[in-house]
Formats: C-alpha cells, structure tokens, sequence
C-alpha cells in the first residue's frame, strides 16, 4: 500500500468558440438606408464607442425636427403667465428629447442638436464593445428595418473551449478543476 494522490486522466477534443456573455449584436430601432458603413470586412477589429455604420432615416430627421420645435417653444413660454402653458412646453419637449433617446441617439448627441439648431441627416451607431466583427450582414446602401441585425461584434478577452466527454466519464469532472488544453497549430 502506498499513499499517492488520486487522479484520472480524461481526454476529450473540444472547440474553441466565443464567449457567449460577450457577443454582441448591432441593430438599429429605425427604418433607413445605410449610407455609410465604417466597418468592412468580418475580422475587423473594433474599440468601444467607434463608428461603426452611418444611417439615413426620414423618421429620425423628423424627431429631431419635432425636439427643435419643441426646445424652442419651451424658450419661448418658460416666462409665460399662464403656468400650464409653460408645463405644457417642457412636458413636450422633455418628451420628445426621450424618444430621441428611445432611437439610441446618446445625450451628447441630443445636446450637441440643441446647441447648433441644426439637423443631422444621419445617425451614427457606435460599437458597444471592444472586439472583433464575427458577422457583417449588411452592405453600404442598403435598407434597414428597425430590430434586422447589422452586424455581430465578439469581445475575444475571453473565450469558450466546448470539450464533448463522455458520460461514464462525468462522475470525474468538476467545476473549477484545472483543464490543459493543447491546439494543433499551437502545441
């Protein structure tokens, strides 16, 4: 008899695979046109914040439009007598600066709008994560309905290994048990 540590070891072929927490997919909630597309090829690496697709949209020039109105309408009764009419103006344009918001146009956005009183004719949609463009499903051009998938943007700090083990070899599998893991191109 002799006292040694207990191990088995197990085997198995798995896959290297995106981390499924950190995949991302650009959508846009407006019907459009893409006039430009920042992003070129599936592998392109992207950062935080970058540009990532240009879209023309009719409905969006007009809730832009509609929160100019409504911004200066607000100037102009904020001293109004009447204090429903200056409730009125403030309940309108904080409205219509939300449904800006609801379109994904960020705050400095909005206040950049407000600030030079003119109306873009574009949104820009930025990437929400660093990482790597894994699907380009769109072309320069196109047209786009609210919610159709633009692109898909994976984080690759982290990635998944599926390892396929077979059942009889489960009882031996542990969550936190330290795994080496060899690849073919990089032994």
């Amino acid at each position: 008899v002799e006292v040694r540590p207990l191990s088995r070891l197990t085997l198995a072929v798995g896959l290297v695979n995106f981390n499924e927490r950190n995949l991302s997919t650009i959508t846009t909630k407006v019907n459009g046109w893409l006039e430009r597309l920042y992003v070129n090829a599936t592998g392109d690496p992207v950062r935080k914040g970058q540009a990532l697709v240009s879209i023309y949209s009719p409905e969006l020039v007009a809730s832009q439009e509609e929160y100019l109105l409504a911004v200066r309408n607000l100037k102009a009764m904020k001293n109004s007598p009447v204090k429903e009419m200056a409730d009125g103006a403030r309940r309108l344009a904080e409205a219509s600066r939300r449904r800006l918001a609801y379109f994904d146009i960020s705050a400095a956005q909005i206040e950049a709008l407000e600030r030079s009183g003119q109306v873009k004719k574009h949104l820009t949609l930025a990437s929400p994560a660093n990482g790597i463009v894994t699907k380009r499903m769109v072309t320069q051009g196109m047209y786009v309905q609210a919610g159709m998938p633009l692109l898909e943007v994976a984080d690759l700090s982290t990635v998944w290994v599926d390892a396929d083990i077979y059942q009889y070899e489960l009882p031996w599998i542990k969550v936190g048990q330290p795994v080496t893991m060899t690849l073919d191109y990089l032994p």
